[in-house]
């Protein structure tokens, strides 16, 4: 099993790297509207939550939840995250990798 580095979410081609996200710096990756799905990769600290932001500006949060965190789910899973992916986006999309 692969484990999500910086370098992977790096090649992701539906990630956009955010230096200055919410919590950690993250790669945004859009599900919905005004949806996305964001992961950090810090070394022992990797996330994953689900932000939906203010249609008017993009800046501001509206709502966010963690739905991954190492410190209690362990190694976040390539598979697990394009798994995820696919189902947040009702199996219409598949993250891709260059």
């Amino acid at each position: 099993m692969i484990i999500v580095t910086k370098e992977i979410m790096d090649s992701c081609e539906q990630a956009e790297f955010i230096k200055t996200s919410i919590i950690l710096p993250a790669w945004d990756i859009h599900i919905e509207r005004e949806k996305r799905l964001s992961v950090s990769c810090e070394p022992g600290n990797t996330y994953i939550y689900i932000t939906e932001h203010n249609q008017e500006d993009r800046r501001k949060i509206e709502d966010l939840i963690c739905i991954f965190n190492s410190d209690y789910d362990g190694p976040l899973y390539l598979d697990y995250l394009k798994e995820l992916y696919y189902i947040l986006t009702k199996g219409k999309k598949h993250l891709t990798f260059k």
